[in-house]
């Protein structure tokens, strides 16, 4: 017969334990420490980039949390000084970092059980983060954010410490996205979110668990961008200095019935499938209506919808940013970069593409498909002219025309990082459907290939966990 065998040995000695740096991925958990064992626990300190990140500890039958407690929770409940036999949580310092503490004033005794564990409950980034939404209900006993600073109407400034764009942030892309990158500003340390979307959840629920701040910062923020602008300057059809494309804001909610050089459109075959809603701004989470906003994208500055990006088949450089919506009904959500400014009006909800072939009949209009292009379809030889998008929720304002030059290649050149970013402009889509081949093909990549596809591993950083104990007896 085999029998388990254990030896009890008696041991006076002080144990000070370090880990970190590592990622901890989404949905995984690190428990250094789960012994039988008699001793004292003298201070626990963890140092992650991220409120969300979850500390749990058991000695014996004491549990202070029974599944484990964030900075975001202490730092909302104003648990940020020492508490004896209880934890506390430093607010966010001036690189991001969080910190959470159980320092007891007396050396907390256990006499047979320590258990000390890290986990990452976030929900992955690429399911919420510049989506629209009404609500976010977090995974299991995390708290939930107020508000929803992390959805789409959102903006980031990527310039808080100075630091410059690195190229190697760049990975090769596939098909007609030539290039894709995480998050612009995930190596900044700094997220600005600038968008105060009300959390729905807790209108439904006013009892639900609540924090500080919200997940998705730091090494949590990165989510995919594939790059729209790639060769846009070799769609450029007039001369105008070198400027390839100009995108135009509308104000919410509103569609202007003539372009930026004054030509009426309104009266156009298919203008008003285009005409935003006139939901005040985010929209109506009762009935879930969401808030609306155009963008014009014009060929040259002069932002006239007739002047052409010639010939049309050159509009596959746009495809990445619009296709999702006429494959699948399912726009993209997608971004716009100005100098150190990102936005995220949100997700496409209608496309209108202005065509003017010389037939007769009704030219100019405004067509809805890449196929009346003459692009993989049947519309001939239309060439494309202006564009016009329909997002929602959209901005709450209007940002200023961005102006998109020979991009990528100024921040993809030799040099490592790009330290002035003030005239580099850059669109494209954030997380969600992306398109990999052309028009014909209609191939996408999923969240999850997309997600695993540079192999980086994603989910908050534990920069550090200090466990301090006196061990007096061990089991072995």
């Amino acid at each position: 017969m085999i029998t388990n065998s254990y030896e009890v040995v008696e041991d006076n000695f002080e144990v000070v334990e370090e880990f970190g740096p590592f990622v901890l991925k989404f949905g995984e958990a690190f428990t250094p420490i789960n012994l039988t064992e008699m001793g004292e626990i003298e201070s626990i300190e963890l140092v992650t980039d991220n409120p969300y990140a979850s500390l749990y500890l058991e000695l014996d039958d004491f549990r202070p949390y029974s599944r484990g407690v964030t900075a975001s929770e202490l730092i909302n409940r104003g648990k940020d000084k020492p508490n004896n036999r209880n934890f506390y949580a430093e607010d966010r310092v001036g690189n991001g970092d969080y910190v959470i503490k159980y320092s007891p004033k007396k050396k907390e005794p256990y006499d047979s059980k320590i258990k000390i564990e890290v986990r990452n409950d976030i929900t992955p980034s690429r399911d919420f983060m510049f989506q629209p939404n009404f609500e976010y209900r977090s995974k299991g006993d995390l708290p939930n954010p107020t508000t929803l600073a992390f959805a789409a109407g959102s903006i980031r400034n990527i310039s808080k410490d100075g630091a410059g764009l690195k190229t190697e942030d760049f990975t090769a892309g596939v098909g007609i996205a030539p290039k894709s990158f995480d998050s612009y500003d995930h190596f900044t340390g700094v997220e600005d979110y600038r968008m105060n979307i009300t959390n729905d959840l807790l209108r439904k629920d006013p009892l639900k668990k609540v924090g500080y701040m919200h997940p998705y910062v730091g090494k949590a923020s990165q989510i995919e961008h594939q790059t729209g602008a790639k060769d846009l300057q070799d769609l450029d059809a007039a001369s105008d200095g070198g400027i390839s494309m100009v995108a135009s804001f509308a104000e919410p909610g509103f569609l202007q019935g003539v372009d930026g050089a004054g030509n009426s459109i309104s009266g156009l075959t298919g203008y008003t499938s285009v005409v935003p809603n006139s939901t005040p701004w985010p929209g109506d989470p009762v009935s879930g209506t969401y808030s609306q906003q155009a963008i014009f994208l014009y060929a040259s500055e002069s932002k006239d919808i007739t002047e052409g990006f010639a010939p049309a088949v050159q509009m596959q450089s746009l495809i990445p940013l619009l296709f999702g919506q006429e494959r699948t009904g399912k726009g993209n959500a997608i971004y716009f970069k100005n100098g150190n400014t990102v936005y995220y009006p949100g997700r496409i909800k209608q496309i209108a593409y202005y065509i003017d072939d010389g037939s007769s009949g009704s030219h100019p209009k405004f067509v809805s498909t890449v196929g009346e292009l003459g692009v993989g379809g049947s519309g001939g030889s239309a060439t494309n002219k202006g564009v016009i998008i329909i997002v929602e929720p959209g901005l709450n304002f209007a940002p200023k025309d961005i102006e998109f030059h020979e991009f990528p290649s100024k921040i993809l050149s030799d040099t490592s990082t790009v330290s002035d970013q003030s005239e580099v402009a850059d669109f494209g889509i954030v997380g969600g459907l992306q398109i990999t081949d052309g028009e014909s093909q209609g191939s996408y990549q999923t969240n999850t290939e997309l997600d695993e596809s540079n192999g980086t591993p994603k989910g908050l950083i534990v920069k550090k966990l200090t466990i301090k104990r006196r061990r007096k007896v061990s089991v072995i």
